[in-house]
């Protein structure tokens, strides 16, 4: 034993004589060894001693009461029912509208865990991996047949819609690649001795060029027919344009060394065409069938061929292990557009305020399928297929993937690893063709484990949107505390508020300094939000008293960039806000959980008298059962930096989760535990309560629920980690994480200056035990 702990007993000793100490006060020891060297007992959970508040030592342990009467109110502990899915009746009502429905659907119905497969077309009723094409609407599937002929079908439901023969000789060679020509939906077929565009009204040839000569690999054309690259077998590069005016093998100037392409591709628009060179990525700029420059990136360097996906502005080379991605915008020396009806290839530049970039990964996409949010607008999202870890091994799977912001959907797989996989150009069909044949299937994008979508959606409800929409998704967010893959529906819904309220807040501060300049959107949009207000609606009013919050707190933080006395407007905004927020505790049978969250905070923003709170406290959690935003309000205002003493914060909280049953009193425990943990140093006093085993209920239950991997998840391996004593359960979460982020997290920085996300040691071993 170090002479510091033998001294400890006695030093314990002497205060517990000089203090005169009470129940009611926390008393500690004076080891200070930080948490990685502490031995943490796990804390007692029988029921005698369910709400005891520990300060818990290596010599001793110390309870005193509860600070307040709510966590001791409930005589048994609160029962969850179990965590399953709300009645799809709630997103089916009639009296929602169309966009209401989709996005509720989106939130609280199951992620999909299979494929379904609208249509299934036998190998034998298609020539092969080329031979078939999806229209850019996703509409149509169109094949070629080993007889000769071009099919055509409905994704719908797979039902051929009928067939005609190809015109034409083609004895010389047998037609296998077809695709459409997006803008007119004439079919472009090709063999290795000729290319023919077809009519799509009349099945007449209208066009014909001489062909590559081999086998093709990948065949581009862009959206608005000015553009096609084709790509053969052995690698050559051919360009050319739909009306087969032209069609010859490609000359990139600098790249006389690469004899032959692992892979292209393209823009939406044809102007960029994306190949490596020299193990390096390369952009070329055409126009009007004539490379014009190009844009080369040095510092890149692939170590093994990369699959290249072009889109209307972002472009991606991704290899195993890194995707490398790059933005282009209007240039200074150019006027393009990127609408769907452009119809001229202009050339742009890439644009030097966005800087290229890099992503590691840890799904390994095969085939990367660029997708356009809508007609008209440009997006920065493929369908992917890729190789994820998946209970120790690999497994191919179909996603949708946004490599520059890191989001993914969940993974739908599949058995093997197909041929050819396409997407139509707005993501609503795939197509996946196999050695058993072609299977179709209608794509619902973006069915994520954090809701993103559909958080999208409804904040445009918000800012751009009909504001009846968002009251009424709010409304049954709100009726009922649902549980989902996205947690509760209450935290979802206070979430979703305070983005609003914030947006509000933006805006109105972008009012004051900018004036007369202000944006005319922002301006009427204001207009619509003020005149929202004064109907006096209960979500609006929600709304504005979180909007007075936001605004006090942004004026705290010198984030309004207002200047002046900041600290003023601070305290009369919180004056404000709380005087509408306890307007609404007081009148409404039901306020938000966000109110009576904000509510409280704000108080203890000022005032340490946690008993003054205690009633709203439980009629938060009587309303809220299911949310955990309450615990982690109160539990911010217990560290020392506000009212709490050394260690207090973690004994709320093992004292607010211990009020529900397990497993979800692990979830509150955990969730909580990983959002305000960080918030404490190394010492060990704050960690006296820590109980590592009811946030393993937590982790077990987020893990079995298939939810997201958020901060407070990544915060909690990092305490396991911090243990030294549970390295099966850091690899446990680490291979959580693994199959379900398609990319790897942004790194950020621990308490201790340790790295919280970048355990390149750690990825690396278990991705390398995989089968």
């Amino acid at each position: 034993m170090s002479g510091h702990n033998r001294i400890a007993p006695l030093l314990v000793a002497i205060l517990l004589i000089l203090g005169g100490a009470g129940c009611d006060q926390p008393i500690y020891d004076v080891v200070v060894d930080s948490p990685t060297e502490l031995a943490l007992d796990l804390v007692d959970s029988q029921d005698a001693i369910r709400h005891d508040w520990p300060i818990r030592g290596t010599v001793m342990a110390i309870a005193k009461p509860p600070p307040m009467a709510y966590l001791t109110s409930y005589q048994e502990p609160i029962q969850v029912a179990p965590l399953n899915q709300c009645d799809p009746k709630v997103w089916q009502s009639p009296s929602l509208s169309e966009p209401v429905r989709t996005v509720l659907q989106t939130l609280l119905s199951p992620l999909p865990t299979q494929i379904d497969w609208s249509g299934n077309i036998p190998a034998q009723e298609f020539v092969g991996a080329q031979g078939f094409d999806l229209s850019i609407d996703g509409k149509r599937l169109v094949t070629i047949t080993p007889d000769q002929h071009f099919a055509l079908y409905n994704t719908a439901d797979g039902r051929l819609i009928g067939k005609r023969e190809l015109p034409g000789d083609w004895s010389d060679a047998a037609a296998m690649a077809i695709r459409f020509a997006p803008q007119s939906n004439d079919f472009l077929v090709a063999s290795t001795a000729k290319i023919c565009r077809i009519s799509s009204q009349d099945g007449a040839p209208v066009g014909e060029i001489e062909g590559p000569g081999e086998p093709i690999k990948k065949w581009l054309v862009a959206d608005d027919d000015s553009y096609m690259l084709m790509l053969t077998e052995s690698g050559k590069l051919f360009g050319g344009d739909p009306d087969l005016q032209r069609f010859e093998v490609l000359e990139l100037e600098g790249a006389e060394s690469q004899p032959s392409y692992h892979d292209v591709g393209m823009s939406f628009d044809g102007v960029r065409i994306l190949v490596t060179v020299d193990q390096r990525p390369r952009t070329y700029l055409q126009e009007s069938g004539r490379i014009v420059d190009f844009v080369e990136y040095p510092d890149t360097v692939f170590d093994q061929p990369p699959t290249i996906c072009g889109g209307a502005r972002d472009d991606f080379w991704a290899t195993p292990k890194t995707a490398f991605f790059t933005r282009a915008v209007v240039g200074p020396n150019s006027n393009a557009e990127f609408g769907i009806d452009n119809t001229t290839a202009r050339k742009i530049a890439l644009a030097p305020e966005r800087e290229p970039g890099t992503r590691s990964l840890f799904w390994q996409p095969a085939w990367l399928n660029p997708v356009r949010e809508s007609h008209g607008k440009a997006g920065e999202w493929a369908i992917g297929l890729s190789r994820r870890p998946h209970q120790g091994k690999w497994q191919w799977v179909i996603h949708d993937i946004n490599i520059r912001n890191r989001f993914n959907s969940v993974a739908r797989p599949l058995d093997h690893k197909p041929d050819r996989f396409i997407a139509n150009r707005f993501g609503s069909s795939i197509a996946v063709a196999d050695q058993s044949g072609l299977h179709l299937a209608n794509w619902i994008p973006w069915r994520t484990r954090s809701g993103v979508q559909a958080t999208h959606d409804i904040g445009l409800f918000f800012t751009e949107g009909d504001l009846d929409d968002f009251e009424a998704t709010c409304q049954v967010l709100h009726d009922q505390d649902y549980w989902s893959h996205i947690g509760s529906s209450s935290d979802f819904l206070a979430n979703l508020l305070r983005t609003a309220s914030t947006n509000w807040a933006v805006w109105l501060e972008r009012q004051q300094l900018d004036g007369d300049d202000l944006d005319s959107a922002i301006a009427e949009r204001l207009k619509v939000l003020e005149q929202w207000h004064q109907q006096d609606g209960f979500w609006a009013r929600t709304v504005h008293a979180n909007l007075l919050h936001r605004q006090s707190w942004r004026a705290r933080e010198a984030q309004d960039g207002l200047g002046g006395d900041r600290f003023t407007r601070y305290r009369e905004r919180r004056v404000q806000a709380m005087e509408e927020m306890k307007a609404l505790i007081d009148n409404e049978t039901r306020p938000c959980s966000l109110t009576l969250m904000t509510y409280v905070g704000s108080f203890l923003e000022s005032s340490g008298q946690l008993e003054e709170v205690d009633a709203i406290c439980r009629r938060t959690v009587d309303l809220f059962p299911l949310g955990t935003g309450l615990a982690q309000t109160v539990g911010f205002k217990l560290v020392p930096q506000w009212h709490g003493e050394v260690g207090d914060m973690l004994s709320y909280l093992l004292s607010h989760s211990r009020m529900y049953e397990l497993p979800f009193a692990g979830h509150v425990y955990a969730e909580s535990v990983g959002y305000l943990g960080v918030q404490l140093d190394t010492n060990a006093y704050h960690w006296r309560s820590f109980d590592p085993k009811l946030m393993g209920d937590g982790i077990d239950l987020a893990i079995e629920q298939g939810m997201s991997t958020e901060t407070w998840f990544f915060n909690c391996q990092s305490f396991y980690k911090q243990l030294k004593n549970a390295p099966g359960r850091v690899d446990q979460m680490a291979n959580y994480i693994m199959q379900t982020n398609a990319v790897v997290p942004q790194n950020r920085q621990f308490i201790g200056g340790q790295e919280l996300y970048a355990d390149q040691d750690r990825w690396e071993r278990l991705l390398g035990e995989l089968e």
